[in-house]
């Protein structure tokens, strides 16, 4: 299959798909030598740092020690940028903070995330409507940021949130004159739009296919954000592994974003993964 002329020609994308989780449901500080090694044995190999709020965002060389220690175990690193107010536990855009501050905080988390040289920055869209004013500056400031971003070296994957992922898949597209930002897809996040709109999410996953540089999964039963381990909910993971392996050959990193990730919650997950050798590592 010819790719899409838009398609991010990324330096990781090289290398074999990977399994990896974020730290979004537990405390970084919990993070154990005994755990990271046994997440390794089954081909576990990357590590979201994620900081929804601005005052979650480390010190510097706080940040430079936990990325050295993470890789002591050849974990790949992706950074999770904030997109919250921490006081009010609220979206910026039900803020009105929208613009503005939205700029100026991410800006800031990708250089700070530049000490380090996440393998990909994560940033989440935002609920707006195609051809308004809130559309226009939303992808106004994905341009910039991608530009800042590119001077350090770094890549950016929006995530699938809030938006028709084909649209923000389209505005994406039209900004991007470099090649250095493409999707986040968070299945997740994906099928809760695919039940909304009566979509097939295998069908949104084939349109997207060339657009994808990064992946959250998670299940749920398609009315609210759940985050449920694998399984657990209505999405038919077999079908999705099997195409991202077979059909689409598809070779970033894929995070698990579990609530809770407890002890409990790791075991199933990696029976899941250990049990169906022929959906997720074949």
């Amino acid at each position: 299959m010819e790719r899409n002329a838009n398609y991010p020609r990324m330096k990781f994308l090289v290398r074999t798909m990977k399994f990896g989780f974020s730290t979004n449901y537990f405390s970084i500080e919990s993070l154990t030598s005994e755990f990271l090694m046994e997440l390794k044995d089954i081909n576990f190999g990357c590590i979201e740092l994620f900081y929804p709020c601005l005052s979650d965002l480390p010190l510097k060389n706080e940040l430079k020690k936990l990325s050295d220690w993470i890789r002591s175990y050849d974990y790949k690193i992706s950074f999770h940028l904030p997109f919250m107010e921490k006081n009010s536990k609220k979206y910026w855009f039900e803020l009105g903070k929208f613009s503005r501050i939205h700029y100026t905080v991410l800006k800031r988390g990708i250089e700070l995330a530049s000490l380090i040289e996440p393998e990909i920055i994560v940033i989440h869209d935002e609920p707006v409507l195609e051809r308004t004013e809130e559309f226009n500056n939303l992808f106004l400031m994905l341009g910039k940021l991608a530009k800042f971003a590119a001077e350090f070296g770094l890549y950016i994957s929006v995530e699938t949130c809030w938006m028709d992922p084909l649209i923000l898949r389209n505005g994406i597209t039209k900004i991007s004159q470099s090649e250095n930002i493409s999707l986040c897809m968070d299945f997740g996040h994906m099928n809760i739009y695919a039940y909304k709109v009566k979509k097939n999410l295998i069908g949104i996953l084939e349109e997207l296919k060339y657009n994808m540089a990064h992946i959250h999964v998670h299940d749920n039963h398609g009315e609210t954000d759940e985050h449920l381990p694998l399984g657990r909910g209505i999405i038919d993971w077999k079908r999705i592994f099997q195409r991202l392996r077979a059909n689409l050959n598809y070779k970033g990193f894929i995070i698990f974003e579990t609530n809770p990730f407890s002890s409990i919650n790791f075991l199933e997950q990696r029976n899941l993964i250990k049990n169906r050798n022929n959906t997720f590592t074949s």
